[in-house]
């Protein structure tokens, strides 16, 4: 058969082992209530035959129906108690707790019966019993069931604590109902009366009893997925499949050849040395057929494993030349966040061997880690320290990290949690990496260009100052801003005076630095909102948001008397120079930026022809001289 096909066949018929393992105990439980609820019921309607499975046999009595009802109410509950949560689980609790508590008492106050001749009066509290049978104590269940009630009902407490270190205790408890009841039914199957019975004048165990102890010492074995026989005996394994076939034959097998060589003795077909040879050759056959046919599956999955081992190894070493071939960096981490393992291009990238990378955290201090803006990267945001706590990948984080030696390597992580089967948390990672340092620096060294290009196409080389396409741009912003919030703009426009003469005596280079002295000016009485420009020539235009016209002539009287103020160092000459400045104001004076521009080139004009070294304001569309010398 394909291994495909065999591996398809397996998985069918671990689908009904899975099935039986989650319903066995639930199964048990409805068993022993449906047989505590017949034998009650036949007791309380008076029906014989509910009472007894064989005519002739020990009947169960009305307490030990009552009792495997409450037994199986706390092993249903119980077997369902670790899957419910809130109100529910408590009430399950309660309920499992109570039922079990009453098991308990009921055989302990029929043992203290037994044991100190004392009648508290329960055996025929439920219904009456005439019992005809030898020795049977009308009403009183048998000693041995009430030991088996105390046993199972210790168990069924321990069971609805749902505490994983009482598991060996309540295992122990439930081993002496499966012994007294299995030891019981080999006193039926073999008609040994001391075995169902402790002694002739106490009530005999019925065969029903047996059978409900039996079921409900299974169903609490099987209550919890991590106790021993379930997570055994229904496991997917082949041992598990060895142990389903071995258990019951070991068990059926003695119980039927016992059986029938005891027929035979009976029926005087033989000897008893014959029977006994019967018995011993019988049990070695089939018991060694068991083993042989046990074996032989156990060595074919010997040798599977090995070959799944083998193909295992081979693809881990693919693997393992794979990730040592790659050029980025492979580092592999535990749960704790330790480093595991790592490629030799993560130790090139970090610059650390193996020996100096193994046991280190993203906590590290040895890790000195930026952001790409220069702020501190803690461990905690790592990108593998984020996978361990979330479960999620990541992929593209830029980090910066020093090297020894001070040099700053960047790198692009990527980061991949590892998952063990059945489990909900990453048991490790791993994490890529890159080095980018050189697309870091090139993409760092683009920014700047790009910034120092756009500055040089908004700002004036010689001056400094925002040149006329910048102040196209943002004035009109300005004032449709100024129109939605409802806010004045002023516009200063001033203009150096005799600035061609200034030219003509001192020369070029003397008016380029009376213009550079003019933009240093202007930028140190800007605010951060104010847009100072040059405007073209010796022009030059400021925008002043927020600013009223008054407060706005008051900054163009301080301007234009420190630069009046100034002794300017022009080719190693002192020159000083006076500047004319027309005052204009949104929305009084122009509602659009030609509009304001224009009034304010008016308001310059007038200053100008009124003996310069001045500031005129418009007003109304018409310019006053405000302040000046002539």
């Amino acid at each position: 058969m394909p291994r495909r096909e065999q591996s398809r066949a397996r998985a069918c018929t671990r689908r009904p082992v899975k099935l039986v393992a989650e319903y066995l105990s639930r199964l048990c439980a409805a068993t022993v209530l449906v047989i505590g609820v017949l034998v009650l019921s036949g007791w309380l309607l008076d029906v014989p035959r509910p009472q007894h499975v064989f005519s002739g046999l020990a009947a169960m009595k009305a307490n030990t129906a009552a009792c495997f009802i409450l037994a199986g109410i706390a092993l249903w509950t119980g077997s369902i108690l670790a899957a419910a949560h809130g109100r529910a689980r408590a009430f399950l609790r309660v309920l499992s707790l109570a039922c079990s508590t009453g098991v308990l008492m009921v055989g302990f106050l029929t043992s203290v019966e037994y044991l100190a001749g004392i009648d508290f009066g329960i055996d025929q509290l439920m219904a009456q019993d005439r019992t005809s049978l030898p020795g049977d104590i009308p009403g009183r269940m048998a000693a041995n069931t009430a030991v088996n009630f105390i046993a199972s009902g210790a168990a069924l407490l321990l069971l609805a604590q749902a505490r994983r270190d009482f598991t060996w205790l309540l295992h122990g408890f439930v081993l002496v109902p499966f012994l007294i009841a299995g030891t019981a039914l080999l006193g039926y199957i073999y008609n040994v009366e001391a075995f169902y019975r402790l002694r002739l004048d106490f009530t005999p165990i019925s065969v029903d009893a047996v059978v409900a102890f039996l079921l409900l010492g299974l169903g609490i074995m099987n209550a919890r997925p991590h106790f021993p026989l379930r997570r055994t005996f229904w496991s997917d394994s082949d041992a598990g499949a060895a142990a389903r076939l071995l258990l019951p034959a070991t068990i059926g097998i003695p119980l039927l050849s016992g059986w029938l060589a005891l027929r035979g003795m009976e029926l005087d077909l033989y000897s008893a040395t014959v029977g006994m040879a019967f018995v011993t050759m019988a049990n070695i056959v089939a018991l060694t057929a068991l083993v042989q046919w046990s074996a032989m599956k156990l060595l074919r999955s010997e040798q599977r494993r090995r070959l799944a081992e083998s193909s295992l190894q081979a693809s881990e070493e693919r693997y393992r030349t794979v990730v040592a071939a790659l050029f980025d960096g492979v580092v592999l981490m535990n749960a704790d966040g330790t480093i595991k393992a790592s490629n030799s291009s993560a130790q090139r990238i970090l610059g650390l061997s193996m020996d100096e990378l193994a046991g280190k955290t993203s906590y590290d201090p040895h890790w000195q880690a930026i952001h790409e803006d220069g702020s501190p990267f803690p461990g905690e945001q790592h990108p593998a320290t984020m996978t361990l706590k979330t479960g999620e990948s990541l992929s593209g984080v830029i980090m910066g990290l020093q090297k020894p030696g001070g040099v700053i390597c960047w790198i692009s992580i990527n980061s991949q949690p590892l998952y063990k089967p059945g489990q909900s948390r990453p048991h490790a990672v791993v994490t890529s990496f890159a080095d980018i340092t050189d697309r870091k620096r090139a993409e760092d060294a683009l920014k700047e260009l790009q910034a120092r290009l756009r500055e040089e196409a908004i700002r004036d080389p010689l001056t400094g100052l925002f040149n006329r396409r910048y102040l196209e741009e943002t004035l009109s912003r300005e004032l449709s801003r100024a129109a939605r919030e409802g806010h004045p703009v002023s516009v200063l426009m001033m203009d150096i005076d005799h600035f061609k003469k200034l030219n003509d005596t001192y020369g070029h280079q003397a008016g380029d630095d009376v213009l550079r002295a003019i933009g240093t000016m202007l930028l140190q009485h800007a605010r951060r909102s104010d847009i100072p420009c040059r405007y073209g020539g010796e022009e030059f235009l400021v925008v002043l948001p927020h600013m009223t016209r008054d407060a706005a002539r008051e900054r163009a009287d301080h301007v234009r008397e420190d630069f009046a103020r100034q002794a300017i160092d022009a080719q190693g000459q002192q020159v000083r120079s006076t500047i004319c400045i027309g005052v204009a104001a949104y929305p009084a004076d122009g509602e659009t930026a030609e509009q304001l521009i224009a009034a304010a080139d008016r308001a310059l004009y007038c200053a100008k022809h009124t003996g310069r070294n001045r500031v005129c304001v418009a007003i109304d569309g018409a310019e006053k001289a405000a302040s000046g010398t002539a």
